[in-house]
């Protein structure tokens, strides 16, 4: 199967928020992000999607911030075809974007199971200690 990294464009964002639900990325408010907020983050070219055979199979979200550092919102790949490299090939694109972007270093927002902290481990990331999102809308 081969499969692209390019930018992601606003006809992906259903297909972004089918995978988002189905890996269960949910914020605080047990929200998906909807497409008004996935739009904001096309400005900044830190949203990536994985395409094969003309389908979204996975994307990367993040945003540029503070001290040439950068983080990383969502990584979600298509269950059904985990475990094939292309979550590895997203954060290796994200990784190349932001170097080329003037960015030093990256932080994850990521889930605390085995196989997402393991895959961050198997790309170099080093472990803080563990937290809970906490919400308050003002």
């Amino acid at each position: 199967m081969e499969v692209i990294i390019r930018q992601a464009m606003p006809q992906d964002f259903e297909r972004c928020i089918e995978l988002q639900k189905q890996a269960g990325l949910l914020t605080a408010k047990g929200e998906v992000f909807e497409p008004e907020w996935l739009a904001e983050y096309l400005h900044d070219g830190l949203f990536l999607a994985a395409e094969a055979e003309g389908r979204v199979c996975g994307y990367i979200l993040g945003e540029k911030i503070r001290l040439q550092g950068a983080y990383v919102w969502l990584l979600v790949v298509d269950s059904n075809i985990r475990h094939a490299g292309i979550g590895t090939r997203l954060l290796t694109a994200f990784e190349d974007l932001c170097r080329s972007n003037g960015i030093t270093w990256v932080i994850a927002y990521s889930a605390l199971t085995e196989s997402t902290l393991g895959f961050y481990r198997k790309n170099g990331f080093s472990f803080g200690d563990d937290f809970r999102e906490i919400l308050k809308h003002l």
